[in-house]
């Protein structure tokens, strides 16, 4: 099903026609779920914890904005250990590589990339005010509460409503769709990634009233 869906997504086909770094970041970045779960959760080899890590810390050198892939693994690490249920050996086989890979990473954007890092920096989401910020850590704080709290609850709920459950994950795919063709290409324009950097394509006007053509010399 996530195969067919990618295959028909607008932007899947976009960026199937040359090469670009979108295809590699999703081989990694679903690669290391993969991984983590044959390690962790299923107890396999520590060695598919080390390629979990592997796998997420390189998608860092695939695309800068992937950095944000460490928040969800950092909050997971930290339930996971608050929980008692994920024994260090086996957190560190995943966090070491991934803490690796984002030195090299820091060190390669930092002196080659620039341009590419500061068109990340530079983007409109970035720019909300303080009480933005305060609330959305608020609300991640509160999910996680609510979730450690109810966490039985929800366990045994899903094991006596499965096929209900199955009917939300359905329509939640559903919705993910009608985000990826509607809403999705809107958000890039505005934010101004994906090559939908917002520019005057005419010339334009300088304070003193002189015309500027779009190269930007006068």
């Amino acid at each position: 099903m996530a195969a067919v869906l990618l295959s028909i997504n607008v932007i899947q086909v976009w960026f199937g026609r040359y090469p670009v770094a979108e295809p590699m970041s999703q081989f990694l970045v679903c690669s290391s779920p993969c991984g983590r779960l044959r390690s962790v959760e299923e107890r396999g080899s520590p060695a598919f914890g080390l390629l979990a890590g592997t796998a997420l810390g390189l998608t860092l050198l695939v695309r800068i904005d992937n950095v944000l892939v460490l928040v969800p693994l950092g909050l997971y690490l930290l339930v996971r250990r608050a929980q008692g249920s994920l024994p260090w050996s086996r957190a560190r086989v995943i966090a070491l590589p991934v803490l690796l890979l984002t030195g090299h990473a820091s060190c390669m954007w930092g002196l080659l990339g620039a341009e590419v890092r500061l068109s990340v920096v530079n983007r409109p989401y970035w720019e909300q005010p303080w009480w933005v910020w305060l609330a959305v850590a608020a609300g991640a704080a509160a999910v996680l509460l609510v979730a450690h709290r109810f966490e039985p609850r929800v366990s045994a709920g899903s094991d006596a409503h499965g096929p209900l459950a199955r009917r939300g994950l359905i329509a939640g795919l559903v919705l993910l769709a009608l985000y990826a063709y509607f809403l999705r290409p809107l958000l890039s324009t505005w934010a101004g990634g994906d090559g939908n950097t917002r520019r005057l394509s005419g010339p334009s006007r300088r304070p003193d009233g002189a015309r500027v053509p779009p190269s930007g010399r006068a």
